[in-house]
């Protein structure tokens, strides 16, 4: 089976990047703010749930892939949060945001099942 792109080629490269540079303290994010923040802004492509084994749109990896991806760490879904990619929007995520998907996403690396958040 064929890696969807962005495993196999952005992901690597945005680790490098983050391992690269210099330890910067994380502001701690809150895991049940991440996942509404994502369940209103990324899961038009990405599967937010750790039940999703697949993402809404073809290739777009799900937050449990991410979350699972060895050597994956808070800094590198930062940096990847804050890099422009070829099948991402580019849109802002401010700092408090990004620090609550974060949280989220490393959540899932324990988790079978999520619930939907109410809105």
């Amino acid at each position: 089976m064929r890696k969807p792109w962005l495993l196999s080629t952005l992901l690597p490269v945005t680790l490098g990047v983050a391992l690269a540079m210099p330890s910067v303290a994380q502001e701690a994010g809150d895991a049940k703010r991440g996942l509404a923040y994502a369940a209103a802004n990324c899961a038009e492509c990405h599967g937010i749930l750790a039940s999703d084994d697949q993402s809404p749109r073809r290739g777009v990896a799900t937050f449990k892939r991410i979350a699972t991806t060895p050597g994956m760490t808070g800094t590198a879904i930062a940096v990847w949060l804050q890099t422009s990619h070829p099948t991402m929007p580019n849109f802002l995520i401010a700092p408090a945001d990004r620090a609550d998907v974060v949280a989220y996403i490393l959540s899932l690396r324990d988790q079978r099942t999520e619930a939907v958040p109410a809105r």
